[in-house]
């Protein structure tokens, strides 16, 4: 359960999970009545004689909000309920404006402004890209239950009690199942194939491949899925009690299965999402290397060398067989080829434009593009959270030309992995169009 004291919900799940439809209109917002306050509503289930919240009560909402055609959360997918202290509309038009006008069992959807939800209610320093044409933000909001906070606590108190006899349930079942024995520690450990036995020493870099289930199977995180070790220092802080524990126990070449309960892991909070309260674990792990700290240093300084030379060979390459201008046309070392003139006004810093773009990997293979989406993208030349590489190219440019932007990893994303296609040090090559400076 969510703690009653936490009064800043909304910000909490601003997290991309999933991509599904929910309400949508036919044309500006059929079908909805339109308030004062700026918002829109459509209601579904209503009940004038039903009890409202009040100031102070914890309310349990089902929350669904995206863009009209996407969903971007929906607390269906959280483990537990969607629970937030209710003190009344922050401001005109925002979210609780829309949760006043409920009451409880009520059913609705709601239209409200995407900037003022992500800048002011959530406090966020930016707004994500797919709102900056549309400002709309669609929410579906279905108020399940009304509590005083004493009642709150309560019921949080008798939950958080449920998982803990749940707990003690779920580990007798496990060491019945795999017929074991907690040890004098508190957990199990399987070592399924030994490694060479030498202990590691506080400082040195472990590198391991390591899965984690909850007891009934459920699949938490899998390092092999990123097909990229998990590397740590010995010693230091990292991940729960019970695997630090396990670690000090294991070499290199190991292989091992253990069961931690949740008082050598995350406890009777759990984390948000998928580790409920009173949640054992169970991990699989494998010590793939054990490197000297300076070792591991030189290791990645040398990989890091060798990515950056081959960004310059792969940067060589494309332009030799693209006929690509050769010499970059900033001091950054941004390369830049216009495939059409525009007649328009120069683009500077601090305006507002609409571009259009495609962004590809050098060999070609496609990464996004705002005309599959069928609308140019917006924002403020050297204000808006872009890449470097992006502001310079953009004031190259004119309104209505065409252009190839080829960014080297520096005026990209660095040394940072952003997706499976954008790996560390990934120049970037982006179709440009400036349709339009935009008039403040």
């Amino acid at each position: 359960i969510q703690s009653v004291k936490m009064t800043k919900g909304f910000k909490a799940v601003l997290i991309l999970l999933t991509a599904a439809f929910i309400t949508s209109c036919g044309t500006k917002h059929k079908g909805y009545t339109k308030h004062e306050n700026g918002t829109y509503s459509k209601f579904h289930i209503q009940d004038e004689t039903a009890q409202a919240p009040e100031i102070g009560d914890v309310i349990t909402l089902d929350v669904i909000y995206g863009t009209k055609d996407s969903t971007i959360f929906n607390s269906a997918l959280m483990q537990m309920p969607f629970q937030q202290e209710y003190n009344g509309p922050l401001f005109d038009g925002d979210i609780y404006s829309c949760i006043s006008m409920m009451k409880l069992g009520d059913s609705a959807s709601f239209v409200i402004n995407a900037d003022s939800f992500y800048l002011k209610t959530a406090k966020m320093p930016n707004v994500p890209k797919f709102f900056q044409k549309d400002k709309d933000l669609f929410i579906d909001l279905k108020l399940r239950k009304i509590m005083t906070r004493e009642e709150a606590l309560e019921e949080q108190q008798n939950e958080i009690q449920a998982f803990k006899d749940l707990e003690q349930r779920k580990i007798e079942s496990y060491l019945k199942r795999k017929n074991t024995q907690l040890n004098e520690d508190g957990y199990t450990l399987e070592i399924t194939q030994r490694g060479d036995g030498k202990k590691f020493k506080k400082g040195q870099m472990i590198l391991i491949h390591y899965e984690l289930n909850v007891l009934n199977g459920a699949l938490i995180y899998s390092s092999r899925n990123n097909k990229k070790t998990i590397d740590f220092e010995f010693g230091t802080n990292f991940e729960t009690k019970g695997f630090q524990m396990v670690m000090q126990k294991l070499s290199k070449g190991a292989k091992a299965e253990f069961m931690i309960p949740s008082s050598l892991a995350f406890g009777e909070m759990g984390t948000r999402g998928k580790i409920t309260p009173y949640c054992p674990l169970r991990y699989k792990v494998e010590i793939i290397d054990v490197i000297d700290k300076a070792d591991y240093k030189e290791m990645k300084r040398k990989e890091a060398d060798a990515i950056k030379n081959a960004e310059i060979v792969a940067i060589t390459k494309y332009i030799n067989e693209n006929d690509f201008p050769a010499e970059p046309v900033t001091k950054s070392g941004l390369y830049y080829q216009q495939t059409e003139k525009g007649s328009g006004a120069k683009v500077k810093t601090g305006d507002k434009v609409l571009v259009h773009y495609t962004l590809y990997l050098l060999d070609g293979s496609k990464v996004d593009s705002s005309h599959d989406r069928g609308e140019p993208l917006e924002f403020i030349v050297d204000k808006s959270s872009m890449i470097q590489g992006w502001h310079e190219g953009i004031k190259l440019m004119n309104v209505g030309e065409k252009g190839k932007l080829l960014v080297p990893s520096k005026l990209g994303y660095g040394e940072r992995q952003r997706s499976e296609q954008l790996k560390p040090y990934t120049p970037l090559l982006f179709e440009l169009e400036v349709v339009e400076i935009i008039a403040e």
